[in-house]
C-alpha cells in the first residue's frame, strides 16, 4: 500500500524518503502536544544512561518533518550517528516507511489537554522566524516550496480556540492539528498490522509511574540499566 503523504506550511512526510532505517531505529510518533519531547527524553536517556547529552536533544533526536532545518544536514548528521537513534515524527503509522526491525513508539494523550497545549503552543510561535528558516532551509536543498495557504483568522477567545479545534474536520493529511487529526493518528498505531514493533504509550501513566514506564520501555527495547540508575 503506497504511504500517505502528511504535510503543512512547517512539514513534510516525504522527507522521510530521504533517510535510510537501521536496526534498532527508534521512531517516537506520537500527535503533537502528546509527550513527544519527553518521550524522546526518556528513550535517549535509556540509551545514553547519563544526563549530561553529548549534544542538545533536538540534534541527537531531531523532528525529521519539519522543514525548517534542511533535509540535506538532517540526514547527514543521523548517518553520522554510531549510538541507537531516536527519531521525532508526528506523521501517523501509515505515512511512515514500515520496517519490522525498527520500534515505533506512540503516546496517547487526553484530547482536551492536547487542545490546551496546543492553544499555548500556538501563541508562543515566531511565525515570521519559521517562515525564515523554511525559506533558507528550502534553498540548502534545492525545494520550490508551494505556495502559502490562508490561514483562518485568530479568535480572541480561549473557548472559541478549542471548539475550532474539536470541530475541526480538515483531513487529517493537511491538519496541523485538531480531534480529527489526533484520533486519526492513534488509531493508526492501535490497528497496526502484526510484524511490525508498536509500542503504545499513555501519557496519564508517564505522570502516574514514570519509573515504572521506563522499566517496561527499556526491557521492550532490550536496553539493559544498573540498578543504581
Amino acid at each position: 500500500m503506497d504511504r500517505v503523504r502528511y504535510g503543512g506550511v512547517f512539514w513534510d512526510s516525504a522527507r522521510w524518503d530521504a533517510l535510510e532505517l537501521r536496526p534498532g531505529d527508534i521512531i517516537v510518533a506520537t500527535p503533537a502536544k502528546s509527550g513527544t519531547t519527553w518521550t524522546q527524553m526518556i528513550c535517549v536517556l535509556l540509551i545514553f544512561q547519563d544526563p549530561e547529552l553529548p549534544r542538545p536533544l533536538g540534534v541527537i533526536s531531531p523532528w525529521i518533518d519539519m522543514v525548517t532545518r534542511p533535509r540535506t544536514e538532517v540526514v547527514a548528521d543521523l548517518a553520522a550517528q554510531r549510538h541507537r537513534r531516536v527519531l521525532k515524527t508526528h506523521t501517523p503509522l501509515d505515512g511512515l516507511p514500515l520496517d519490522p526491525r525498527v520500534t515505533y513508539l506512540c503516546v496517547g494523550r487526553d484530547p482536551r489537554d492536547v487542545a490546551l497545549s496546543m492553544d499555548r503552543h500556538v501563541a508562543n510561535l515566531n511565525v515570521d522566524q519559521m517562515l525564515r528558516l523554511r525559506a533558507e532551509a528550502a534553498a540548502i536543498d534545492g525545494i520550490e516550496l508551494p505556495a502559502l495557504r490562508p490561514r483562518p483568522p485568530p479568535l480572541p477567545d480561549a473557548r472559541q480556540r478549542f471548539w475550532r479545534w474539536v470541530d475541526d474536520d480538515t483531513d487529517p493529511a493537511d491538519s496541523t492539528s485538531s480531534l480529527r487529526s489526533t484520533l486519526h493518528q492513534l488509531t493508526t498505531f492501535w490497528t497496526a498490522s502484526g510484524g511490525l514493533d508498536v509500542v503504545l504509550l499513555h501519557y496519564d501513566d508517564l505522570l502516574a509511574d514514570l519509573e515504572g514506564q521506563m522499566r517496561i520501555l527499556a526491557e521492550h527495547l532490550g536496553i539493559a540499566v544498573p540498578e543504581a540508575r
